[in-house]
């Protein structure tokens, strides 16, 4: 009995040792994703957002000069309240800083650049939000941005796929989620080198190009089906 409790210490300490030798979470090659593949386009016209004139919303503190720097709570001191149509999902509440654009025409551009510095404590992986608020279309535009804790990140968002004749406002937020043991006090996240750009390539982000062709429906059907398609001609010879 000796022997076998002996042999799973054993085994229980060659396991704690191979996990303390990796990080969690584990890291991801960014090398082929869309953020990656779409840097380094020719940029045609360029435009830089100016850091005055942004404004606080709801909790935290914005601080403004050379750079934007926002200070985000790690939590508020009050009981986490779910969202009205998901209330599994629970927050303390959001930090937003807005910038009024008075309902400019931004379809001149087709991205948004910017430098952003997370900082805090103890976390691996921090994220904000960026939301292009269209007055046409008021329930699109918003992009999660992934970040590495504690160095600067170059971000690019391809906006070529959203409206964007009238923008209302341009809005970068986040949630307030709460603090595990390992994490500071708080979160501080500092932004600089925000531009609107109009590149000579965008990149597809949503849907897929279909084959050449001219296509017709057999029937008016709401329950159509891909055999109930058609198409005049076909440039393949495997159909």
């Amino acid at each position: 009995m000796k022997t076998i409790l002996l042999l799973i210490s054993i085994m229980l300490l060659g396991a704690v040792t191979a996990v303390a030798q990796h990080s969690f979470p584990l890291p991801l090659d960014k090398a082929n994703s869309m953020e990656v593949l779409a840097q380094g386009q020719p940029v045609l016209t360029e435009e830089a957002v100016p850091l005055d004139g942004w404004r606080n919303e709801g909790l935290g503190q914005l601080f403004q000069g050379k750079e934007l720097r926002l200070l985000v709570p790690i939590t508020t001191g009050k009981r986490a309240v779910g969202q009205p149509g998901d209330i599994d999902y629970c927050t303390y509440g959001q930090v937003s800083i807005v910038k009024d654009m008075h309902e400019r025409d931004l379809n001149i551009y087709n991205k948004v650049v910017m430098d952003v510095l997370p900082q805090c404590k103890g976390k691996s992986i921090m994220n904000l939000n960026l939301y292009i608020a269209n007055d046409t279309y008021a329930d699109v535009g918003a992009h999660l941005i992934n970040l590495t804790p504690n160095e600067w990140n170059h971000v690019e968002f391809d906006m070529s796929g959203l409206p964007r004749e009238r923008v209302s406002q341009l809005r970068i937020y986040t949630d307030v989620k709460g603090r595990n043991l390992f994490e500071g006090d708080s979160l501080t996240y500092t932004i600089r080198n925000f531009r609107l750009q109009q590149v000579a390539h965008s990149t597809k982000e949503i849907g897929w190009d279909v084959a050449e062709g001219d296509w017709t429906l057999k029937a008016k059907r709401r329950d159509l089906s891909v055999s109930d398609m058609t198409r005049s001609t076909i440039p393949c010879g495997t159909c």
